[in-house]
């Protein structure tokens, strides 16, 4: 009876996922160059956000209510990134979080076009 009671213990304790706890990750250029200065930004909570550095490199300390954050450069949405996403079968599934090296890749010659919708 112990033996059992353990081992549907460690098994139904393998099955429970953590959420991360912070947000990380890099802004690059579609030809493969880091974007300093591009505001990373909570829609939910505008205190929440991050600049990327010379590395395209950004981090925000903690993990936000919802599901995306807002990429922006000179504080006009340029692209969006979403955090979590979820599939029925597959459970919720995490990006740019910690421990992932994720990139997000812009074409800053779309972006900064007339005739582009973000502007």
């Amino acid at each position: 009876m112990k033996i059992s009671l353990i081992i549907t213990m460690i098994l139904l304790s393998s099955c429970v996922t953590q959420n991360p706890k912070y947000i990380q990750g890099y802004i690059y250029t579609i030809e493969n160059n880091p974007i300093e200065g591009i505001k990373i930004q909570d829609p939910n909570n505008i205190k929440i956000l991050s600049y990327t550095n010379s590395k395209g490199y950004f981090r925000i300390n903690q993990m936000i209510k919802g599901r995306l954050l807002y990429v922006l450069q000179n504080n006009k949405k340029i692209d969006s990134i979403y955090i979590v996403t979820t599939h029925p079968e597959k459970g919720a599934n995490y990006n740019f979080v910690e421990g992932k090296k994720d990139t997000l890749f812009i074409n800053l010659n779309k972006v900064t076009s007339p005739n582009n919708l973000y502007n």
